[in-house]
C-alpha cells in the first residue's frame, strides 16, 4: 500500500491556477507577495498601469490589510483554531444557540444556498467523516491498511448527522449574528454526537471575494489574489486586451522515469475580472487497496455527503469561473460529488452563467467536460477527449 500526500504551490498547483500574461505583453512594473494562511500559501500580484509614482507605497499598504483580512478570517473560520466560530459552533450542544461574526454569519448564509442549490452534494457537515479517513490537516493519520479504515456502521451515523444540516438557522438581532445548532444527535462508540461543520470547501473563496473587493477600493485594477489551490480573483493585464491567461494544471500529469510525461496545464482560456475555484483529487490523498483486488484506490479529501466517503464519482476535478469565487469554492466540490452524468444536468440547469470545466478517468480515457465554446480554449494535453456539456 501506498501512501501519497501532495501539497502544491499556487503555480504549479492542482487543477488550477497558473496565471500567464497574454499575446507576448509585456508590463513595467509588477508587485507580489505571498502568504501562510489557512494551511496553504496565498499570492497577491498587482500591475501597474506604467511607471506609476507611488506604487511601491501603495502596495505595501494593500498587502498589508489583504494580510490583516485573511488572518482575521482564519481566526473565525478556522476548524482547528480553539476559539474560532466554528469551533465555538462545533462545541455547542444540540440545539443552542452560538454568537457568530458577520462574516462567519456570511460564509454560513452561502453554504446554505450551495447546499440547497446542489441538493445536498455540498454539506459542510462532512466533519466527522473527513476526521475518521485522517484528513485532519497532518496526514499522519490516514488509514495504512482496510482494517484501519472507519466501520460501515460508523459512517453510516455521521452520514445522518450530516443530513441535517439543512435544519441549522442563522438569526440575526440588534447588530449581532447567531448559529443555531441542529437538535439532531446520533451516538457512536458510546459518544453522543451532534453536527460538526468545516467551512475549508468555501473559505478560501470567500476570502478571495474579500481580496478582491479591497483591490477594488484601494484602485488596484491590474493583477489578481490567488488563494492556495483553491481560489482566485483576476483583474486586468495592463496590456494586449487586458486579458489575463489562466491554465489549469493537470490533475493527470505522470510522472515516467524520474520526470514529467505530460503537460503540466491541460486547458487554458482568457480571463479578465472574474473569479475562478476549483477542486481536484490529486492535492490532498492517500493510496489504498480498499476491496482487496490488489489495486489502489485513489481516496481524496473531496467528499461525499451521501456517501460519507472520498468521492469516487471519477471526476478529477472540477473548476468554475464566473459568480463569486465563495460559491464557486463549494460548486466545485458539490460537481466533484455528483459525478459526470448528473453534473453535467446541473451545469446546464443552474450555471449557465458561468464557465464550468471538469474531467474525467474512470479507466477508459480521460475525458474533459466544459461549457465553454471550443473556440474559447486551447486543450493542451491531447489526451483529454473533449466532451460539450
Amino acid at each position: 500500500m501506498t501512501v501519497k500526500k501532495l501539497f502544491v504551490s499556487t503555480l504549479a498547483g492542482l487543477s488550477l491556477l497558473t496565471i500567464i500574461c497574454g499575446c507576448g505583453g509585456e508590463v513595467k512594473y509588477r508587485r507580489r507577495t505571498y502568504y501562510d494562511v489557512m494551511n496553504s500559501a496565498a499570492e497577491l500580484v498587482a500591475y501597474a498601469d506604467g511607471e506609476e509614482n507611488g506604487f511601491d507605497a501603495r502596495f505595501e499598504a494593500l498587502a498589508e490589510e489583504v494580510r490583516e483580512l485573511i488572518e482575521n478570517l482564519d481566526k473565525k473560520l478556522s476548524a482547528t483554531e480553539k476559539t474560532s466560530d466554528v469551533s465555538r459552533f462545533n462545541d455547542a450542544a444540540a440545539g443552542e444557540k452560538v454568537e457568530i461574526s458577520a462574516e462567519t454569519y456570511e460564509v454560513l448564509s452561502i453554504s446554505e444556498n450551495v447546499y440547497r442549490m446542489t441538493e445536498g452534494y455540498y454539506n459542510p457537515a462532512v466533519y466527522y467523516s473527513l476526521y475518521a479517513y485522517g484528513f485532519n490537516g497532518s496526514g499522519e493519520n490516514f488509514p495504512r491498511s482496510r482494517e484501519e479504515l472507519p466501520e460501515d456502521k460508523e459512517i453510516t451515523e455521521y452520514v445522518s448527522l450530516s443530513s441535517h444540516f439543512g435544519e441549522l438557522k442563522l438569526e440575526e438581532s440588534e447588530g449581532k449574528f447567531y448559529a443555531v445548532k441542529p437538535e439532531f444527535t446520533v451516538e457512536v462508540g458510546g459518544r453522543v454526537l451532534s453536527m460538526k461543520i468545516d467551512l475549508g470547501g468555501v473559505a478560501k473563496g470567500y476570502a478571495a471575494d474579500r481580496v478582491s473587493a479591497v483591490m477594488d477600493s484601494r484602485g488596484f485594477g491590474f493583477g489578481y489574489f490567488s488563494f492556495g489551490s483553491s481560489s482566485i480573483a483576476v483583474k486586468k493585464f495592463p496590456a494586449d486586451g487586458n486579458n489575463l491567461t489562466m491554465k489549469l494544471s493537470n490533475p493527470r500529469r505522470r510522472v515516467e522515469n524520474g520526470s514529467f510525461s505530460d503537460p503540466q496545464e491541460y486547458i487554458s482560456f482568457p480571463i479578465m475580472d472574474d473569479c475562478l475555484s476549483t477542486s481536484g483529487d490529486n492535492v490532498n490523498y492517500f493510496m489504498l487497496d480498499t476491496d482487496g483486488d490488489g489495486v489502489d484506490e485513489r481516496l481524496c479529501h473531496v467528499f461525499d455527503p451521501f456517501s460519507g466517503r472520498p468521492v469516487q464519482s471519477g471526476v478529477a476535478s472540477a473548476s468554475v469561473a464566473g459568480g463569486s469565487a465563495a460559491e464557486n469554492d463549494a460548486l466545485t466540490t458539490a460537481i466533484m460529488a455528483m459525478g459526470a452524468e448528473k453534473a453535467q444536468k446541473f451545469i446546464k440547469e443552474k450555471l449557465s452563467g458561468r464557465r464550468v470545466v471538469f474531467t474525467l478517468d474512470r479507466g477508459d480515457g480521460l475525458k474533459l467536460y466544459t461549457n465553454i465554446d471550443a473556440e474559447g480554449f486551447t486543450l493542451t494535453d491531447t489526451r483529454y477527449t473533449v466532451c460539450e456539456i
